[in-house]
């Protein structure tokens, strides 16, 4: 441990990729977050969190067999699915929570969804009659110091700029190497796309009773 420097305090004085000491452990700097020292979260770092993987050898959030009230009857997350959130789809092909045409809630009588919606939530609108978190003369919270939005600023390292420093959905690079999916995000954050569950779970899945239950209720 002796080999690493301390953590500079400034963001500007670390290097990426670089290792350093922190609160008396090794971690690494990617640019954005403290990483462990193989350069993972640590809460998906097999080797420096050892409840990491279940007795199935498997990520124990991912896992059905540990988790199976988790996965729902469209085999996926329960958290990522936008077919138990948002209820199913109308004839107009949208969600029903998002159809104006059906009455949904989401939607304001102005068309747009409502916790977006200036006119309705006149509470997030500025003197200068825009969000107060986009608005640039207000200096509203998704704006940095560089005028420009926090996750697309090359400077501030944004969320949706990938590492060869474009945006994610427009990467040639992270698209060859699959890394992001039609929607413009990562494949495993994607809820359309993403099925934690491989083709032989799916079968004991169908099989089990959680899931027999769940198709009576």
């Amino acid at each position: 441990m002796d080999q690493y420097e301390n953590l500079p305090g400034l963001k500007n004085n670390r290097i990426i990729g670089q290792k350093y000491i922190y609160a008396n452990r090794v971690i690494t700097w990617n640019g954005k977050t403290l990483n462990c020292e193989h350069n993972k979260y640590y809460n998906d770092c097999y080797l420096c969190n050892k409840s990491f993987k279940c007795e199935h050898d498997k990520k124990k959030r991912n896992c059905i067999k540990c988790n199976p009230d988790q996965i729902c009857q469209h085999f996926k997350h329960r958290y990522r699915c936008n077919d138990c959130r948002y209820g199913e789809k109308c004839c107009h092909n949208i969600y029903k929570f998002f159809c104006y045409d059906c009455g949904g809630k989401g939607i304001c009588q102005h068309k747009i969804k409502l916790c977006n919606c200036t006119k309705c939530n006149k509470n997030i609108v500025c003197v200068h009659g825009k969000n107060k978190k986009i608005c640039r003369s207000c200096g509203g919270s998704k704006i940095c110091i560089h005028n420009k939005y926090k996750t697309s600023c090359i400077i501030c390292l944004g969320s949706k700029l990938c590492t060869h420093l474009k945006r994610i959905n427009k990467c040639k690079i992270c698209k060859k190497n699959n890394l992001t999916c039609n929607h413009g995000k990562n494949i495993k954050e994607c809820s359309e796309c993403y099925i934690p569950i491989t083709e032989c779970e799916f079968k004991q899945l169908i099989d089990s009773t959680f899931y027999k239950n769940s198709l009576k209720n």
